[in-house]
């Protein structure tokens, strides 16, 4: 190779390292699209609709699926005081919101576990919250029938289910009782 080649070749190199340097950071958030669907925090208005609806008690077992950047679950902790589960498949997301529950001082009320929310049991918890995509709903509306106790709470973020009905609808969150 003639030292041009090597310096173009440099020059790309570098320019593409400053690329991933300035731009890095949004474009992991590119990479779970290919695995799952892209985040979309909920807007505050949705989120204070999401805290309204369903009925919350000290004791309400709550879990978040797709809990991106915990959020919901900090509101749900500051405003209520409640103890709470995020399931986030995105590694970056399960840190970041790791990183924003202890800089609210909420790491012994909430966890976030860094899996695919088709592998946990919803028998467990009272209310579930839920900001997904529509093309889960089906299959999500099943488990939600098969695991989900009788007079337990799913609240979902605009998404609705195929058949069941929401006993409630506001400002397009859906809650839903089983």
């Amino acid at each position: 190779m003639t030292v041009i080649e090597w310096l173009v070749i440099i020059i790309l190199s570098l320019l593409l390292a400053v690329i991933c340097l300035i731009f890095g950071y949004q474009i992991s958030f590119l990479i779970p699209m290919f695995h799952g669907p892209v985040f979309v925090p909920s807007a505050d208005d949705k989120l204070a609709t999401m805290l309204s609806l369903p009925k919350l008690t000290k004791r309400s077992k709550v879990i978040d699926l797709g809990s991106g950047d915990g959020k919901v679950l900090i509101a749900l902790a500051e405003k209520f005081g409640l103890q709470g589960v995020g399931v986030e498949i995105n590694g970056i997301l399960v840190r970041r919101s790791r990183r924003n529950i202890a800089r609210a001082g909420l790491t012994k009320k909430l966890t976030i576990l860094k899996q695919s929310f088709w592998d946990i049991d919803l028998s467990q918890y009272d209310v579930v919250f839920f900001y997904g995509t529509s093309y889960v709903m089906r299959r999500l509306e099943k488990k939600v029938k098969k695991e989900m106790k009788k007079g337990s709470q799913f609240v979902s973020n605009y998404f609705q289910f195929p058949t069941l009905k929401p006993v409630k609808t506001v400002n397009d969150v859906r809650l839903y009782r089983l």
